[in-house]
């Protein structure tokens, strides 16, 4: 399974490579988005923070990288995540987006502190708004689904702002 995992992250970065050796760097091509989220309950809290930023390489294709930080809190337990992550996303059509988001996160807290590998692939739409970017809606699932994974074994729904210049 990892050696597939690998496979798919090599052959996600090969149109970044040769591309990029063709094309002179066009800062209107670049996006920021990520996530930021928040909630708070009487016995449970969580935060999230995931900015990233990437490069259009074609109208259809763009790659990046992102940072994240992620707290849950319930009850007496508390768990962090830090870590990193690589994106690639596919626009086949307008507005339909297909993507994937290998990550990797160092957790730590009230159990034992590890390395969580993460590998997110998924698909949404992206809903123009101006000449700035777009709403994203999205639906990914976590491929690996480690014991410690921030994402459990469910779907993940993400509502995010991709920003372009």
């Amino acid at each position: 399974m990892k050696k597939i995992l690998y496979a798919i992250c090599f052959l996600m970065l090969l149109p970044v490579a040769s591309v990029s050796a063709q094309n002179k760097f066009d800062v209107r091509r670049l996006e920021v988005g990520g996530i930021f989220g928040a909630s708070f309950g009487s016995n449970s809290s969580s935060v999230k923070i995931s900015p990233q930023v990437g490069y259009a390489i074609t109208e259809k294709f763009s790659a990046g990288v992102g940072v994240g930080y992620t707290y849950y809190g319930y009850d007496n337990i508390s768990e962090n995540y830090a870590g990193m992550n690589l994106y690639a996303r596919l626009r086949p059509w307008r507005y339909i987006q297909i993507h994937a988001q290998p990550e990797l996160y160092r957790t730590w807290g009230t159990f034992e502190s590890e390395v969580v590998p993460c590998f997110l692939i998924g698909g949404g739409v992206i809903l123009p708004m101006g000449t700035l970017g777009g709403i994203s809606f999205s639906l990914s699932y976590d491929l690996i689904q480690n014991n410690r994974t921030p994402y459990s074994d469910n779907l993940i729904y993400s509502i995010g702002y991709v920003f372009g210049f």
